[in-house]
């Protein structure tokens, strides 16, 4: 499948132009500060390899107030499109960049990731896991748009599921973080699928020796 994320803006609102319509009827039917979706900040539907050998399937992007400050800045913009783009980079899970150590996403990241990080190394998690969102754009919270303004699947969702898809076709291992039960209803197989690792408290987000089920299983499949 065509990567849709070629076809983004360079120059807010940043929002795919075969969806731009339907967030901007969402934003207007649900203006809450809350559930508003950010265009002024670049999308991320992904973060990491596309052929990492661990899958992390999430939710959607928050948004720290800082998040503008930091798509501003050259360097890390930068990070962002290459990752946009599915383009090499000397840490492809860019948040971990050292670079960028006072945004709030390496914050958060860090601290979800730092077991593994500490049982394996920064290097490996930079390069072997990627994390796919169900819903690409940023909010404080997330608030489903409804099928009546969508009309269904966003061609940027339908493209997530593809990199889930080509990641259980390749024997990747999967980590079920967020909105499992959206993921395994489109994905083919995922039911199934005897690599789905999930979390004992799905809330706090940990990839933790405490909050994932086989926790060993992850580490040695990044080894």
């Amino acid at each position: 499948m065509t990567n849709p994320w070629l076809a983004l803006p360079t120059t807010a609102p940043y929002v795919l132009p075969a969806e731009h319509n339907k967030i901007e009827r969402f934003n207007h039917a649900y203006p809450e500060p809350d559930y508003r979706i950010r265009l002024n900040v670049l999308p991320e539907p992904y973060i990491g390899n596309p052929q990492a050998k661990v899958v992390i399937l999430s939710l959607n992007p928050g948004y720290d107030e800082t998040d503008p400050d930091w798509h501003a800045r050259p360097d890390f913009r930068s990070s962002l499109v290459a990752n946009l783009r599915h383009e090499p980079q000397p840490y492809p899970f860019y948040p971990l960049n050292p670079a960028y150590s006072g945004s709030g996403i390496h914050k958060w990241w860090r601290s979800k990731l730092n077991d593994l990080i500490r049982d394996t190394s920064l290097p490996t998690i930079a390069h072997n896991v990627l994390c796919v969102e169900w819903f690409p754009y940023h909010s404080i919270k997330y608030k489903a748009i409804p099928k009546g303004i969508s009309g269904g699947l966003l061609p940027s969702q339908t493209y997530a599921i593809s990199l889930v898809t080509a990641a259980v076709d390749r024997g990747a291992t999967l980590i079920a973080m967020r909105r499992y039960q959206d993921w395994a209803q489109q994905v083919p197989g995922l039911r199934a699928y005897d690599k789905v690792h999930h979390l004992r408290s799905p809330q706090s987000g940990h990839l933790s020796s405490n909050n994932l089920i086989n926790y060993p299983g992850i580490v040695k499949a990044l080894s």
